[in-house]
């Protein structure tokens, strides 16, 4: 039952490559079952864009969101026979900016679910490059254990504000400082995440994208998981692809991982008759025949 509930296309995503119509072809031909698309909420502050938007003037972000949203829904209908397509939206909490923005793209816009992620501290991002994540923690007396601290603070804000049906590879603070280890303080705040995740059924992705950027762990790290496992957290997975030649990236790496940790049991966002969003367990997960083949 192979899927994933985090993926981006270049049509709607300009650090991505490919068709949201190409995304869903590929997902049909590796045999997914279901396929969340996420694409960013809009950053409407002209400081927020990256460099590769700025070409772009100030609301283009928004009308490229609202056509993503447009055509997902279309090929969920024109696909539906084929593959089930869930119109998700990954979250950009950027605190001081758009932070509260986010819950009027729910409300306006729909999407059956939300990948609740952090891409930022401080209001500077910390997954683009070394020397932007090297302001970050500039912005944090250049400290590193605080620039963790203030990246779960803003994790657990945004959490209790949106609870997100997915929470977004979850440590991706680790991206440029992999070995810096958790601290008790940051522990305690990122088990506080946890337990509010938790209280609410919300799922934890294991990420693979993690392994593209050489990182020896997929997101979260080990402690984390094992920390999810002993607050009966519960796990799916997700890809994070920015290209239709990305689904599934990893994934093999990632079935040998979660053996490793001993997790049997994975879960995956579903509709009911009645097309409400619903969690489904499988407990022979692995035993699929997509695992031979990905």
């Amino acid at each position: 039952m192979p899927f994933t509930f985090h993926c981006h296309s270049g049509e709607f995503c300009l650090h991505a490559s490919g068709t949201l119509e190409q995304v869903v072809k590929e997902a049909i031909s590796k045999n997914f079952k279901i396929l969340g698309l996420s694409e960013h909420a809009p950053r409407v502050c002209r400081k927020d864009f990256y460099p590769e938007e700025s070409h772009l003037q100030d609301n283009d972000l928004l009308l490229i969101f609202q056509k993503y949203i447009n055509t997902a829904r279309e090929l969920q209908e024109k696909y539906k026979d084929k593959i089930k397509i869930l119109v998700g939206m990954e979250t950009e909490w950027i605190s001081g900016s758009l932070t509260y923005d986010q819950l009027n793209y729910i409300q306006t816009y729909k999407p059956d679910y939300i990948v609740g992620s952090i891409h930022h501290v401080n209001g500077i991002p910390i997954d683009f490059d070394l020397e932007t994540y090297n302001r970050a923690i500039h912005s944090c007396d250049d400290s590193t254990e605080l620039l963790f601290q203030s990246y779960f603070l803003e994790q657990l804000d945004m959490i209790k504000s949106l609870k997100p049906q997915i929470i977004g590879h979850f440590d991706l603070i680790r991206i440029f400082s992999p070995e810096h280890p958790f601290s008790q303080k940051t522990l305690e705040i990122l088990s506080e995440s946890i337990d509010f995740a938790v209280s609410y059924g919300a799922l934890f992705e294991v990420n693979s994208r993690a392994y593209k950027k050489k990182l020896e762990y997929p997101y979260p790290h080990p402690q984390v998981i094992k920390l999810i496992i002993e607050k009966g957290g519960k796990f799916t997975i997700s890809d994070d692809s920015h290209a239709p030649s990305e689904l599934g990236l990893f994934y093999s790496k990632l079935n040998s991982f979660l053996k490793e940790m001993n997790i049997s049991v994975i879960h995956c966002l579903d509709t009911d008759e009645h097309n409400n969003i619903i969690v489904k367990e499988y407990n022979n997960f692995f035993d699929d025949a997509f695992w031979n083949n990905i």
